[in-house]
């Protein structure tokens, strides 16, 4: 018996345990054998915004690991809800969630190169218990606040804790930042998000159903979520915006929201009338991910519909007031309009504090007909 064992591949990607592998073929004879390598663990698990911007970490982590190993293996730990935005992707061989399973595998599984992106308690906590021979990024320390694990990642931690640093005086995006606070070369991609050809067929019949063929699409992403307020522009310059855009562009009118802009897109679409669909507020995140990669245009506030549009290599102008537009590189695909913020910053501004009311719609309209192309 101790022969046998001795002749598995525990180790191999298409091992599973309980089951036959994929291929069906006992391990002494297979030829598909795929030794994980070099282990990595990732931390990043909300929120979906800064997960779909982390993943501009893995291709350059591929580009380093190639220089020195043959082989490795990369898992990521995210938030259910994030969990969508990771599947898919080339770079990532396995996505776990925070739940009972994963706590029991981190306190058994070894590996080379663990990685934090994240501030919050449960991850620092996940980092700073889990087995790995080389720690970067974020931690947690004896007293239970975050640490960073070498002074590579001070500039990152001083965002954190001061806002003067993270809005006056650091200038570099967020990739930047998290390649410098790992001490990975930055390989140059900003997002990576992939869609099968299921998913875009899909979405181009989803898009076609709601008649939205006219060219160009122009989405409208409305609504900023609950948490930052002031990240929301009006809804009635959203209106006068769509209603001068199917004039002047002309093409089709998408709006873009969640449950929370039901309402708010229903008076939308209503004030600019004929060349207005509303995408709605039930789809899936993938879906609704592959649709805003088959629009020409998104107009939108420094929210998650603003990265995925980005990740989908989708045009955009976007909005920034009271969150540091510097951190959000566009990689040539669009434009900014920003107004310092004076006073509550981040999640304290409200719609009403908010340095977006300072941004006219004909500022708004004349950076998207510049953006098409018009």
């Amino acid at each position: 018996m101790g022969f046998i064992t001795d002749e598995i591949h525990y180790d191999c990607r298409h091992y599973r345990g309980e089951k036959p592998c994929v291929y069906r073929v006992n391990c002494p004879y297979c030829i598909k054998y795929y030794p994980m390598g070099f282990r990595v663990l990732i931390f990043k698990l909300g929120a979906m915004g800064d997960v779909l911007r982390t993943t501009s970490i893995l291709p350059s982590l591929e580009k380093t690991l190639s220089k020195t190993h043959d082989a490795w293996f990369v898992t990521w730990v995210v938030d259910p809800p994030s969990k969508p935005l990771l599947e898919q992707n080339p770079f990532v061989h396995r996505v776990w969630t925070v739940n009972d399973e994963t706590m029991i595998r981190l306190g058994v599984e070894k590996f080379d190169l663990a990685l934090c992106f994240d501030k919050e308690p449960r991850a620092i906590g996940l980092m700073a218990q889990c087995q790995a021979a080389n720690k970067r990024g974020f931690t947690m320390g004896a007293e239970g606040n975050l640490h960073v694990t070498s002074a590579a990642g001070e500039d990152a931690l001083l965002t954190g804790i001061s806002d003067f640093f993270k809005f006056q005086r650091y200038q570099k995006s967020y990739q930047q930042m998290i390649h410098e606070l790992v001490e990975i070369e930055n390989a140059g991609e900003l997002y990576v998000l992939a869609f099968t050809p299921e998913e875009k067929a899909w979405a181009k019949a989803r898009l076609a159903e709601l008649n939205a063929t006219r060219r160009p699409l122009i989405g409208l992403n409305t609504g900023a979520g609950s948490v930052f307020p002031g990240k929301r522009w009006p809804a009635e310059r959203f209106a006068e915006l769509g209603s001068r855009l199917a004039k002047s562009a002309g093409g089709t009118i998408v709006l873009l929201g969640g449950p929370e802009e039901v309402e708010r897109n229903k008076m939308i679409a209503a004030r600019i009338g004929r060349g207005c669909v509303d995408l709605g507020a039930d789809n899936p995140l993938r879906r609704f991910a592959a649709m805003l990669g088959e629009l020409d245009l998104v107009v939108t506030g420094d929210t998650m519909a603003l990265h995925v549009a980005l990740a989908s290599k989708t045009k955009v102008v976007a909005l920034f007031g009271p969150t540091p537009q510097q951190e959000v590189d566009l990689g040539g695909r669009g434009e900014k309009i920003f107004r310092e913020q004076i006073g509550p910053v981040m999640g304290a501004a409200t719609e009403e504090t908010s340095a977006l009311q300072d941004i006219g719609v004909e500022e708004v309209e004349a950076a998207c007909l510049r953006v098409l192309g018009k």
